[in-house]
């Protein structure tokens, strides 16, 4: 009479992730993007849409509203 034993399994180590940390995070990297990049700022939020372009033709014109335009968006 052979009695197998089954074997146990290691415990899954449970891992927390701070979000919220993270997430002040990239908004501290978007708002210094929005300064020194506008439009990647506002490509990193939005994607190429609207306000992509947008900002690009702000930043052709004046640097100054294609920052305020960025931190507008990145604080939506």
């Amino acid at each position: 009479m052979a009695t197998k034993k089954k074997a146990k399994k290691p415990a899954k180590k449970s891992v927390k992730k701070s979000a919220g940390k993270s997430k002040k995070v990239n908004k501290v990297l978007l708002f210094i993007l929005a300064v020194i990049l506008p439009p990647l700022a506002v490509y990193l939020v939005k994607g190429a849409k609207r306000d992509f372009v947008i900002n690009i033709v702000l930043c052709l014109f004046f640097w100054i509203p294609g920052i305020v335009h960025a931190l507008w968006v990145v604080t939506k």
